[in-house]
Formats: structure tokens, C-alpha cells, sequence
């Protein structure tokens, strides 16, 4: 497989890290990154505050790991992986010489808010599991927003019509 620079935008519940987790099983050399998982390594966060600091993580983490020939996975939405950070991973793929892709996962608001459902009980019973949003007002203001935000000419997969690795089978497609 080629080495590729692979950005999945999606609401909150769409499936984006059962996508990824199966991507990370099935090839060798691949490096997630995720702007969610940097944020729970700093005390404290704060979106507005420490958004500029998690920019810099994930521009450095990925310009560190392409140089020793990993391909990419970046997930989510948000500041993070705004037109500034997409341009930036366009660029890196161009001066790595590394496919650029990137997909849409969502589903309809009534799936995701089921799952957002899930998601917190399943918090509940695991206390150590960490969720960064617990209000469903707010799930539904990231559900719009990625609506708002997303890049349309993109292909774009439907997490209630097809299986986690019916979509995996799609991308590799793509990347390869």
C-alpha cells in the first residue's frame, strides 16, 4: 500500500474510531492522530485557551511521524482540522509524496443520538473512560457544525447504511 495522509471528518457518534481502529488493525505503519486524544493529556483543557497548543501537536506530531515513513490517520472536526490544518496536511503529503485523502463519515441525527446515548451510559459503568462531551445540547450543536463545515465535494459515507468495514473496503479503494 502506498503511503497516504488520510483526514476523517464527521460528527460526534459517526463512526469515525470504529473506522480507524480497524484501518489500525489490518495495516502496518500507519500513526493515528487525534486532536481528542491530545486534548485529555492536558490539565484543565479548555478549548478556546488550548486550541493554538493542540494545533501545534498535531502539525508536529505528523511532520515527525511522515519522516519516518508512517502513513497517516487524522480524525475529527473542529479548530483543529480547520481550511489552516487542512492546508497544512496537503502540504506535508505533497513534500512527503504521500496520497491525500479526505472522507466524510456521518450518519442521521437520530443514529448518532443514539449512540451519543450509549456513549454516555457506557461512561457511567466504566469510570475511567473518558468522553469530552456530556450534554446533548451541545451534541447537537458539533452534529450541525459538521454540517456546516464539511467539504461536500468529498466522498462521503453513511455509518447507519454501511458496516465499519464495508467503509474500510471503500477507502482502501481510495488509497490505493
Amino acid at each position: 500500500m502506498k503511503r497516504f495522509i488520510l483526514v476523517l471528518f464527521g460528527h460526534s457518534c459517526a463512526g469515525k474510531t470504529s473506522v480507524v481502529e480497524i484501518l489500525m488493525k489490518k495495516h502496518e505503519n500507519l500513526f493515528r492522530i487525534s486532536a481528542d486524544k491530545l486534548k485529555w493529556l492536558i490539565s484543565k483543557y479548555d478549548r478556546k485557551k488550548h486550541s493554538k497548543l493542540i494545533y501545534y501537536l498535531l502539525t508536529t506530531l505528523a511532520n515527525e511521524v511522515t519522516k519516518e515513513k508512517y502513513s497517516l490517520i487524522i480524525e475529527g472536526v473542529g479548530v483543529n482540522l480547520s481550511n489552516k490544518g487542512i492546508k497544512f496536511f496537503k502540504s506535508l503529503s505533497k513534500k512527503r509524496k504521500m496520497k491525500f485523502i479526505e472522507i466524510n463519515l456521518e450518519s442521521p441525527f437520530h443514529i448518532a443520538k443514539e449512540r451519543f446515548n450509549k456513549r454516555l451510559e457506557e461512561s457511567k459503568k466504566e469510570k475511567h473512560k473518558k468522553i469530552s462531551n456530556r450534554s446533548h445540547k451541545r451534541f447537537k450543536q458539533l452534529y450541525e457544525g459538521y454540517f456546516i463545515k464539511k467539504n461536500k465535494k468529498m466522498p462521503t459515507f453513511n455509518t447507519h447504511k454501511s458496516s465499519s468495514k464495508q467503509i474500510v473496503n471503500r477507502i482502501e479503494k481510495l488509497i490505493s
